[in-house]
């Protein structure tokens, strides 16, 4: 078994979000179903305060946990891409409103 550690989140982590945009960036473009990676693009981008690329980075990672098979595992990581995408939006998490779909 091979693991391969995701070079966007070794940037996020040494806190080079500029960096992190950029890897993200990278992995989202080839493979347009890297949840874990538009996870990562939204925090870069909210860190950096970009809050348009933000919401797109969420939503699009909202729209993925969506697919995933496992029920409460999407709905976990949906209430959580929810949190952030409240907000950003209304600057409250508000995680029990169902802000995001406004």
């Amino acid at each position: 078994m091979s693991t391969t550690i995701n070079p966007g989140w070794v940037a996020y982590g040494k806190g080079d979000y500029e960096e992190a945009v950029k890897q993200f960036d990278q992995l989202v473009a080839q493979n347009k179903n890297d949840i874990d990676s538009y996870y990562g693009l939204g925090l870069a981008q909210k860190k950096l305060k970009n809050t348009p690329k933000s919401i797109e980075a969420f939503t699009q990672a909202d729209a993925l946990a969506a697919t995933i098979e496992d029920k409460e595992k999407s709905a976990m990581l949906s209430r959580l891409l929810h949190g952030h995408l409240n907000f950003m939006k209304v600057g409250d998490w508000k995680i029990g409103d169902e802000l995001w779909r406004k």
